[in-house]
């Protein structure tokens, strides 16, 4: 029971490891083979072994962190949503803007419109690593709207 015990809790390291590595590189093309090398795990072993910690499978969790990211952004900056799309590595601008009205209900500009204001009242939507790089915070409850 304890080697169960310790193999969940190493599972749980080396996904919250692999969370905080995509976050890092949501502005960089990911997909499962990079992601697999990263983490050392077949991507078999990977994919399962994530959605068994989160509840989500890694396609998924990936899209809606440049999703969340995006909206931020879309509150506290003025990049064009055609420039969040290549940002967050979307194929085309209509996929971005599908994505975001999926996810939502509303189209990125709509968004900004109603919501910027809010968050501009609250301060910094970015956490900031020691390497430079920057990621979203991803419990910012005005990007969940």
């Amino acid at each position: 029971m304890k080697s169960n015990q310790g193999d969940n809790m190493l599972q749980k390291q080396i996904i919250n490891d692999l969370v905080e590595w995509i976050d890092m590189h949501l502005e960089d093309p990911l997909n499962i083979n990079i992601i697999a090398e990263k983490a050392g795990y077949s991507k078999w072993h990977l994919q399962r072994m994530f959605k068994d910690m989160t509840n989500k499978n890694l396609a998924s969790y990936i899209r809606y962190r440049r999703l969340t990211c995006a909206a931020i952004d879309l509150l506290s900056s003025d990049y064009s949503v055609t420039d969040l799309a290549l940002k967050y590595q979307f194929d085309s601008l209509p996929s971005f803007i599908r994505a975001f009205k999926r996810y939502f209900n509303l189209t990125p500009t709509q968004y900004r419109l109603q919501n910027r204001n809010n968050l501009l009242k609250h301060g910094s939507t970015h956490l900031n690593y020691s390497n430079g790089r920057t990621a979203c915070k991803s419990a910012i409850k005005f990007a969940v709207i």
